[in-house]
C-alpha cells in the first residue's frame, strides 16, 4: 500500500528525481561503453570516467524536461513550472538502470553468446523503460491537452490506403533486399535451390524427384505441398527471385488481418495501425524474410487470416486458410493442435475445437503414416533422421519424447534455462514490450512451437535469425491485441493508483489507447534498429546479409558459361542460381554417390572459400579438387577471382598454372626473402579493417627465385603486441594444387582466400607474420623463423 507519508516524501524529493536519474543512466551507458576497452587502464581516463557520461546523462535530461515542460504549458493552461514539476515524474523509470549490474551474474558457453547476453539485458532494460517514460509522457501529454479522441490522428477513409502503403513499402523493402542478398551471391542451395528447383518442376509437370538428395521425391525433405500453389508464377518468371518476390509479399500482408483483429477486439484505428507497424519492424519477422525463401513463411500470414475468420465466425474461410497453413511445412501441425485446444477450452466452441484438432492429427497421420512410407518404399525419412531426430535426447519417438517431457520436468528446465535459450524468447517478446504475456491463452498456443524450438537438438532453431518463428509470429501479435484488451479494461485501476501517489493523470480510454500505441511504436523502431537484420540496425551482423561478395562480377561472367540445360554441381552459394534444371548437385555430393558416367558436366566452386555452404573442411576440400582434376578427367575451363569452373573433359593447355599464376600485383608489397628460393611478394585486402566472424578475403603473393625439391607448407599468423599467435592460417600453397616443387624460375604465384577470425579476437592492430616450412618440422610455430610483413586492424565484433 502506498501511504500519504510515501506520497509527500516522493513529492519532497521531485528536485532529485533528474540528478538520480542521470546518475542511473549514465552509469548504465559507461558500463556499455566501458567493454568496449580491452585495456583497463583506460576505463578511468578522460571521456571514459563514468563522471563523463553521468553529467552528460544530466545535462541531457534536464533539456529534455525543459523542452517537454514548453509543450506541455504550451497546449495546456498550466504554467512552465507547475509542468515542470508534473513532467519531472515521468522520468522516474530512467532509475531502474540501475540494475544492469545484475547482468554480470550471468555467464553464456562461449565469448560470442557473453557478447549477445548483454544485449539482451541492455535490451530488456531499454526498452521497458524507455517505454514506461512514453507512457508517462503521452498520458500527462494528451490528458492535459484535451484531447479526447483519437479519430482526428487517423481518418478511417484513409485507413485502408495507409495500410496498403505499408504493407507495399515492406514488400518492396523486403524484395529489393531479398534479391540483393541473392545476386551478391549470399543466397543457398538450402533452402532458396532447392525449393526452386522445386517450383520449377511442378511448374514443367516433372516428376518431384530432387536431384540435391540422390533424386529422391522432394517431400522426403518436408512436408510442403504449398509450393504446387506457386508453380503458376515460375510461368510468368522462372527464376528464385519470383519466390523471394512472393514470400515478402504475402508476409506483407499479414497487416491486414491484424488490423482487422485489432479493430475488432480494440475499437481504435490508431492501435490497431500502431500493431500493423510493429509487425512489419518485428526482427524475427525481418529475418525469416531474408533468410532465402521458405514454404513455412508463408504459413505466417496463413495463420494470422486463419484466426481472424475464426474470431468472425466465418468458418468456410477458416478451414479453407487452416489446411492452406498446414500444407506449408509439419511445423504448423502443433500449432493447430494447440489452436484446437485453445477453441475448445477457452472460446468453448467445441465442435470447432474438435475438428481442429482431428485436422491436424489427421494431417500428420497421412504425412508420416501413410504419404511419406509410400513414396520412400517404406522408410519413414525424416521422421526419425529428421524432424524427431532432433529429439533424440528426449526419446527415439513421438511417445517417448512426450512421456519425457511430461515425467522428467527437472531435465527439461535443465535444457532450456540456458542463457541463449532464454535470450531468444527475450526477443521474441521484446519488440512488442512482453504485453503479449498478459493474455496467456492466445499466447501459449505459440509458445507451444517456442517450447519445441527451445528442445531441439539444433542450435539454430532457438533463435530468431532464421524461419523457425514463422508460426509463432501470428501468435506473438494475436496475444498482444486480447492483451491490450486486458489492459484498456482496467481503466479504473490505473486511476485508483494515480489517485494514490497523488499524480494527476487523466486515464480515459482514449488517453490510454494513445500512450499504448506509442509504447508500441517505441519498443517496435527500437527493437528493430537493436536486434533487426536492416543496415539501420545495431545488430553487429546485420550487414551479413547484403554485403557483396569479393569477385561478384566473375562469378557473373561464369554464369553465362554454362548452358541451361547441361547438368552441374555447385557451392551453396552459387548452386541456386543454376536451380532450374533436372540435374543440379550440391558440391560435393553426387561425386560419391553417382557411378562413373554420369557425374555432372560442370562443378562450379571457389576456390577461395570452400567451405560457403559445402560444410566440408580446407583438407577434405583439396583432397576432391585433386581426384576431379587428376582423376576424374575434369579440367579448368574458366578461373577468375577464386570463381572456377571445372568441366567433363575438357583439355586445358595451362592446367592448374590458370589458377596458381599471376600478372597482378599486390595492394601491399613487402618482398622479403623467406629462404634462397622463395620470396614473400606481398598480399591484398578486400577490407581496411576486419571484423571477427565476418569473413573477409586476403590474396597472398609468393615469388620464385630458385626452384626448389621440397613441397614447403605456406605459414601465416596474426600477432598480438605482447607476443602470442591469435590466429594463424597455414596451409598448403595454390590449394594443394600446385606444390612449392613444381614451382618455376621467376614465376609469381597469387593463391586467394576467404579467412573468418575467430570471436575471441579482441580489437586492436595485429601483426601478420609469414613463413615456409615443411610440414612436419617441429618449429613450426616459431616466429623467430618467420618475417613480420604488415598490420592488420580488427574492429569489435
Amino acid at each position: 500500500m502506498i501511504n500519504k507519508n510515501s506520497v509527500k516524501m516522493l513529492k519532497a524529493l521531485h528536485h532529485l528525481i533528474i540528478p538520480l536519474s542521470g546518475i542511473s543512466l549514465g552509469l548504465f551507458i559507461w558500463n556499455l561503453k566501458s567493454a568496449d576497452y580491452q585495456d583497463e587502464s583506460l576505463v578511468y581516463t578522460s571521456t571514459s570516467s563514468p563522471i563523463f557520461y553521468i553529467f552528460i546523462v544530466i545535462c541531457a535530461l534536464y533539456l529534455s524536461l525543459f523542452i517537454s515542460a514548453l509543450i506541455i504549458s504550451h497546449l495546456s493552461d498550466l504554467k512552465l513550472n507547475d509542468a515542470l514539476k508534473r513532467d519531472v515524474y515521468t522520468f522516474l523509470p530512467l532509475l531502474l538502470f540501475l540494475i544492469f549490474p545484475v547482468k554480470d551474474l550471468f555467464t553464456a558457453s562461449t565469448p560470442y553468446f557473453n557478447h549477445l547476453a548483454s544485449r539482451y539485458f541492455s535490451g530488456i532494460l531499454i526498452i521497458p523503460i524507455g517505454s514506461m517514460v512514453v507512457f508517462l509522457k503521452i498520458l500527462l501529454l494528451t490528458g492535459l491537452s484535451g484531447n479526447s479522441s483519437d479519430s482526428g490522428v487517423l481518418q478511417r477513409k484513409w485507413v485502408y490506403c495507409f495500410l496498403l502503403a505499408l504493407a507495399s513499402l515492406y514488400a518492396g523493402t523486403f524484395s529489393y533486399y531479398s534479391i540483393i542478398r541473392h545476386v551478391n551471391l549470399n543466397s543457398g542451395v538450402d533452402p532458396l535451390g532447392f525449393y526452386s528447383q522445386a517450383v520449377w518442376l511442378f511448374s514443367n509437370f516433372k516428376a518431384p524427384l530432387s536431384s540435391f538428395y540422390n533424386n529422391r521425391n522432394i517431400f522426403t525433405d518436408h512436408m510442403t505441398p504449398i509450393l504446387v500453389f506457386l508453380s503458376p508464377f515460375y510461368k510468368i518468371y522462372s527464376d528464385p527471385i519470383t519466390l523471394l518476390i512472393l514470400q515478402s509479399v504475402l508476409l506483407s500482408s499479414g497487416v491486414f488481418p491484424i488490423y482487422w483483429l485489432a479493430k475488432d477486439k480494440l475499437d481504435s484505428n490508431l492501435l490497431a495501425i500502431s500493431l500493423c507497424i510493429g509487425y512489419l519492424l518485428y526482427p524475427a519477422l525481418q529475418f525469416a524474410n531474408l533468410y532465402d525463401f521458405h514454404p513455412v513463411n508463408i504459413a505466417t500470414p496463413l495463420l494470422l487470416f486463419t484466426f481472424y475468420f475464426f474470431h468472425k465466425r466465418f468458418y468456410f474461410k477458416y478451414f479453407i486458410f487452416l489446411l492452406l497453413a498446414l500444407l506449408c511445412r509439419e511445423d504448423v501441425v502443433p500449432i493447430v493442435f494447440f489452436l484446437g485446444i485453445y477453441i475448445f477450452f477457452y472460446e468453448r466452441k467445441k465442435k470447432i475445437g474438435v475438428i481442429t484438432i482431428i485436422m491436424s492429427m489427421a494431417w500428420f497421420y497421412f504425412a508420416y503414416w501413410i504419404f511419406l512410407p509410400y513414396i520412400t518404399s517404406g522408410e519413414h525419412s525424416r521422421l526419425d533422421t529428421g524432424s524427431f531426430g532432433l529429439y533424440s535426447d528426449l526419446g527415439s519417438g513421438i511417445g517417448e519424447i512426450i512421456s519425457t517431457i511430461l515425467l522428467h520436468p527437472l531435465f527439461i528446465l535443465k535444457k532450456i534455462l540456458v542463457i541463449e535459450k532464454l535470450g531468444y524468447v527475450v526477443l521474441l517478446l521484446l519488440p512488442l514490450c512482453f504485453i503479449s504475456l498478459f493474455h496467456p491463452p492466445t499466447f501459449l498456443i505459440g509458445f507451444s512451437m517456442i517450447m519445441g524450438n527451445m528442445l531441439s537438438q539444433n542450435i539454430f532453431m532457438s533463435t530468431i535469425r532464421f524461419f523457425y518463428t514463422a508460426t509463432i509470429t501470428p501468435f506473438v501479435f494475436i496475444s498482444s491485441i486480447y492483451a491490450l484488451r486486458f489492459l484498456l479494461s482496467k481503466q479504473t485501476f490505473f486511476m485508483n493508483i494515480a489517485k494514490k501517489t497523488g499524480l494527476t493523470y487523466t486515464f480515459s480510454k482514449t488517453n490510454l489507447v494513445i500512450a499504448c500505441s506509442s509504447v508500441i511504436l517505441f519498443s517496435s523502431i527500437v527493437s528493430s534498429i537493436l536486434y533487426g537484420p536492416l543496415p539501420y540496425s545495431l545488430d553487429p551482423y546485420s550487414d551479413e546479409f547484403l554485403v557483396k561478395k569479393e569477385g561478384v562480377r566473375a562469378a557473373k561472367e561464369a554464369f553465362k558459361l554454362i548452358p541451361p540445360d547441361a547438368s552441374i554441381s555447385a557451392a551453396s552459394n552459387l548452386g541456386a542460381h543454376f536451380s532450374n534444371r533436372e540435374k543440379i548437385f550440391h558440391f560435393h555430393f553426387p561425386f560419391g554417390f553417382l557411378p562413373p558416367g554420369e557425374e555432372p558436366e560442370y562443378v562450379f566452386i571457389n576456390l577461395a572459400k570452400p567451405y560457403c555452404g559445402t560444410r566440408i573442411q580446407r583438407e577434405k576440400f583439396n583432397e576432391i579438387l585433386k581426384e576431379l582434376l587428376f582423376q576424374r578427367n575434369y579440367g579448368v575451363f574458366y578461373f577468375k577471382d577464386g570463381y572456377t569452373i571445372l568441366k567433363k573433359g575438357y583439355k586445358d593447355k595451362s592446367g592448374v598454372n590458370n589458377i596458381a599464376l599471376t600478372t597482378d600485383k599486390p595492394a601491399h608489397i613487402v618482398d622479403v626473402e623467406l629462404n634462397n628460393e622463395i620470396d614473400f611478394w606481398g598480399y591484398s585486402l578486400n577490407t581496411p579493417t576486419i571484423r571477427p566472424k565476418i569473413p573477409f578475403r586476403i590474396v597472398y603473393f609468393w615469388k620464385v627465385t630458385k626452384e626448389t625439391d621440397y613441397n614447403y607448407y605456406m605459414l601465416i599468423k596474426l600477432v598480438d603486441e605482447r607476443g602470442n599467435v591469435v590466429f594463424q592460417h597455414d596451409h598448403e600453397p595454390v590449394y594443394g594444387l600446385y606444390p612449392t616443387s613444381s614451382w618455376n624460375m621467376k614465376e609469381s604465384i597469387s593463391e586467394a582466400y576467404w579467412v573468418e577470425l575467430p570471436i575471441t579476437v579482441n580489437p586492436g592492430i595485429y601483426l601478420m607474420y609469414v613463413g615456409i616450412s615443411e610440414k612436419t618440422n617441429d618449429n613450426i610455430d616459431k616466429l623467430e623463423d618467420m618475417v613480420k610483413v604488415g598490420n592488420i586492424t580488427v574492429q569489435k565484433f
